[in-house]
Order: C-alpha cells, then sequence, then structure tokens
C-alpha cells in the first residue's frame, strides 16, 4: 500500500471536503410557502359579522388568519361546496392568529372565512387571511452547483494535469500556489 505525502492528504482532504459541501449544498431542501390567495379587510373595517370567500383551495392546500378585534369573536372556516367546517373557535378582544389548517376535501373547496362578534356588536376588525401550500425548495442549489463545479476543475488540475482540460485548469486556478497538487 503506498504511503501518501503530507501534501498529497491535503488535498484529498480538500477534494473530499469540496466534495461533500456541494453535495450537501445541493441537495439541502427547506420548505417554503407559496401563497395562493390573500384576503384583508380594508383599514378601519367595522361591522358586527363578516362574510367573505378567501379563495379556492385544493386537497392538501392550508388556510390561516391573523385577525385583530375589539371584542370578542367567533372565527369560522368552511368549504363552500360541501358545508365542511374546517375550523371554529372562540376568541377574546385582541390579537390572535388562526393556525394553518389543512384542506381536508378531496376535491378542495372554496374557503368561506366568518367572523361574528359577541351580541352582534360592531366592533372594529383586522383580517389578513391566505391559502398557502408547501413546496420544498432548494435555496441552495447554486453554491451546491458551483462548489461542485470547482471541485471538478481542482480535480482536473491535480490529477489531469496533462490533459487539454487539465492544462486549462490550472492556467484557471493556481494549486501550485494553493499548496495542492500530486506527483
Amino acid at each position: 500500500m503506498p504511503k501518501f505525502s503530507q501534501r498529497q492528504r491535503y488535498t484529498l482532504a480538500v477534494l473530499c471536503s469540496l466534495l461533500i459541501a456541494g453535495l450537501v449544498l445541493l441537495s439541502f431542501p427547506a420548505p417554503a410557502e407559496q401563497n395562493v390567495a390573500t384576503y384583508s379587510t380594508p383599514a378601519n373595517y367595522s361591522a358586527s359579522a363578516l362574510q367573505t370567500v378567501i379563495g379556492y383551495a385544493l386537497s392538501g392546500y392550508y388556510a390561516s388568519a391573523h385577525i385583530t378585534t375589539g371584542n370578542t369573536a367567533t372565527v369560522t372556516l368552511t368549504l363552500v361546496e360541501t358545508n365542511l367546517v374546517i375550523f371554529t373557535s372562540t376568541f377574546p378582544a385582541g390579537t390572535f392568529d388562526i393556525p394553518s389548517t389543512p384542506i381536508t376535501a378531496a376535491n378542495g373547496g372554496t374557503v368561506f372565512l366568518t367572523i361574528t362578534s359577541q351580541n352582534q356588536v360592531f366592533t372594529q376588525m383586522n383580517v389578513v387571511a391566505k391559502i398557502f401550500h408547501t413546496v420544498t425548495a432548494l435555496p441552495y442549489f447554486w453554491a451546491g452547483a458551483g462548489i461542485l463545479g470547482l471541485t471538478g476543475l481542482l480535480t482536473l488540475a491535480i490529477f489531469y494535469q496533462h490533459t487539454t482540460a487539465g492544462k486549462l485548469a490550472r492556467k484557471i486556478l493556481p494549486v501550485e500556489k494553493a499548496g495542492l497538487g500530486w506527483p
């Protein structure tokens, strides 16, 4: 078994580290929300009830809302086509969030938001509701592709230095000055 010099071990460590970093960054998934429909009340909206369509949602999508009311309110999310109640709860006056509620109906449906104040009293409301779905994004894809490209150039410059591609890579990357190389 051949012994590697200190320089060769260093070169292999750099190439392996770059390869692993590039592959990890290339395939590092991250969930991201993609809004499908958004609804918000006009400024200083005041009423005893709010009844509005947020939008259409397919199965597997989510509905959520951020609500501020001046009075206790009952909030309900319903799918219009099936009259399926997907969320209902009573909240005290103040600011609250409806958690991300999944749309479970097989064909989805139109999400209908109802907010009713206690005792039908007029109250000021600020509502921002949205329908969204979660997609998998690859935010570091380009960084991973760049690192893998650099690793490929280094590999050409170090191990294939006598080929045309290797000579070109050595002109681009100063491998000797960096202390990398292979005899």
